[in-house]
């Protein structure tokens, strides 16, 4: 049964969000009236190809889609006794839901839901410390608080760290390189600008009489 979900206005300027390709984030987010409240739902792609994109999309597309957002941590594939089902990692951080219906879905096997945290998207904010307040334009960790060091596998809170990660360094190789402004000669006939204490131009080093 599809519910009603939500969209935070934010959510497309998240840095994070934005290494997503158009038919990524068109799934991801079409997965969400379909979850149920802990964000679970069965991996049956001709079910949901016939539910939400009959018009747009093959199965086949569809099945390398969800390969593709569980390579990046966002959702879980995963099978127990013999059934598939999928986990969109963190939903409930993400989605504000009044008196939730407990799942009847098995959760992730341990081993594949290591690293998640329990709810919806992992805010930039949460892995970055909020941008502006990391000390001396430190880079942000390749992995989650709970693998300092990786080697977690398919950890949902990993891949989104890595791609802030990857975000912050590409944002860091754009950025402009300082340049020093040029001086100007004392014999262009600018009007000079007097140091405070001592007697030359601030613009062109011409001592002033």
């Amino acid at each position: 049964m599809a519910r009603i979900r939500s969209i935070k206005p934010g959510l497309f300027r998240s840095r994070s969000v934005k290494l997503l390709n158009s038919d990524q984030k068109l799934v991801w987010i079409g997965l969400w009236p379909v979850a149920d409240d802990e964000g679970r739902l069965l991996d049956e792609t001709g079910i949901l190809v016939g539910d939400l994109w009959a018009l747009s999309m093959s199965e086949a597309k569809l099945d390398r889609i969800l390969d593709q957002i569980h390579d990046l941590g966002r959702i879980i594939r995963y099978e127990v006794a013999g059934q598939r089902y999928i986990q969109v990692t963190n939903f409930r951080e993400h989605q504000r839901i009044d008196k939730p219906t407990p799942s009847v879905i098995p959760p992730p096997p341990p081993q594949e839901a290591s690293g998640i945290v329990p709810g919806g998207l992992l805010e930039d904010s949460r892995l970055e410390g909020k941008g502006e307040e990391r000390k001396g334009g430190e880079a942000p960790p390749l992995f989650c608080s709970a693998h300092p060091k990786g080697g977690a596998g398919k950890c949902g809170a990993c891949g989104d760290a890595r791609r802030l990660r990857a975000a912050w360094d590409l944002e860091q190789k754009n950025k402009p390189t300082p340049t020093t402004p040029k001086r100007l000669s004392p014999d262009d006939g600018h009007e000079h600008r007097p140091h405070p204490t001592d007697p030359y131009c601030l613009d062109c080093d011409a001592v002033i009489e």
